[in-house]
């Protein structure tokens, strides 16, 4: 049931360090760029602190989902569903333009593949 949001949460994290500047990858870590202030925090001490932080963002969302149940657990499935696809549909259509039909189509796929999950997080 969490492998949804988890492998969305990867997903944004591998964009996230893809779309670096250059400069970034050179080692000018103050260069780091991300809508969310802590995401830049992390990246900006180093790359493999955005991974452990990633890590941790599972972490957090595998532990939620094992103890919640009913009504939260599926609005927290949802949010962090959607959100991670916001998350990276920015970057593409960002970085990408070209890319953002296909995002659409991905999206689509997503929510018909999550909502029957989405459904039953309400359930347990």
């Amino acid at each position: 049931m969490v492998w949804l949001p988890l492998l969305l949460g990867w997903l944004d994290i591998a964009v996230t360090l893809l779309v670096q500047p250059s400069g970034y990858w050179a080692g000018d870590y103050a260069l780091a760029v991300d809508f969310n202030p802590l995401v830049v925090w992390a990246l900006g001490i180093h790359p493999a602190m955005a991974i452990v932080g990633a890590l941790g963002w599972a972490a957090v969302i595998a532990g939620h989902m094992a103890i919640t149940r009913g009504n939260l657990r599926a609005l927290a499935y949802a949010f962090l569903v959607v959100g991670h696809l916001v998350c990276v549909a920015g970057w593409v259509n960002q970085m990408w333009p070209e890319w953002m039909p296909a995002v659409w189509i991905a999206s689509i796929v997503v929510a018909l593949i999550g909502w029957p999950q989405f459904r039953r997080a309400g359930d347990r």
